[in-house]
């Protein structure tokens, strides 16, 4: 297919593959494990990248996991919302669980500021509490493989513990500070920690 990378080819024929062999698509963690992608928002970002180019259809994709109700096809076409996919869920024991069956959450538009790269994840558990984060919590999540320093970033170590704090890195060692004084960073190597992209807004419902 022209206009594709060699990469996005590979995930496109991986999906192809999937829909035809099993009837439906496959999920973001299926994706990553038969792509060797570590990060959930790098196969997020190349599902959209495919879905922007015109290569894959994101109903088609998404047949198996989205029913989109009545009041959310109204909001679909408001201007004062983006609807962003709820991938999953975090928890500070990790590893991140992704949803067989994404939903679609509308967002104000004032909280979005890259909506074909943004993300949602639900909180789960009280393991981010230092940070102002509890259960139940969304996060928007912009995904990048990369920070500015001082930025909130939901980060993987070891793929055993997710940690929400703000980056830093200098000489190959990723420095992870929390909001709060009393706690001291936490220091590891560059090649230990995948970054699945950073915090741009939080959605607490009562």
């Amino acid at each position: 297919m022209k206009g594709l990378t060699p990469r996005q080819l590979e995930v496109f024929t991986f999906i192809e593959r999937h829909l035809e062999e099993r009837g439906f698509a496959p999920s973001l963690r299926e994706i990553g494990e038969a792509m060797n992608i570590r990060s959930v928002s790098a196969v997020h970002k190349h599902v959209e990248t495919l879905v922007s180019k015109g290569a894959i259809e994101k109903r088609r994709y998404r047949s198996r996991s989205i029913q989109e109700k009545e009041n959310e096809r109204s909001l679909e076409k408001s201007d004062e919302v983006h609807l962003l996919t709820l991938i999953g869920t975090l928890s500070a024991s990790g590893p991140i669980e992704t949803s067989p069956r994404p939903q679609e959450i509308a967002v104000p538009k004032f909280f979005v500021f890259e909506p074909d790269s943004t993300y949602v994840f639900r909180v789960r558990g009280e393991g981010f509490q230092e940070e102002g984060i509890h259960q139940g919590d969304l996060l928007l999540v912009e995904a990048r493989p990369h920070a500015d320093p001082g930025e909130m970033v939901v980060a993987e170590v070891g793929k055993e513990k997710i940690y929400i704090r703000k980056y830093g890195c200098e000489e190959g060692v990723v420095r992870l500070s929390s909001q709060n004084a009393a706690l001291s960073p936490l220091l590891f190597r560059e090649v230990e920690v995948t970054l699945h992209g950073v915090v741009t807004g939080l959605i607490r419902l009562y």
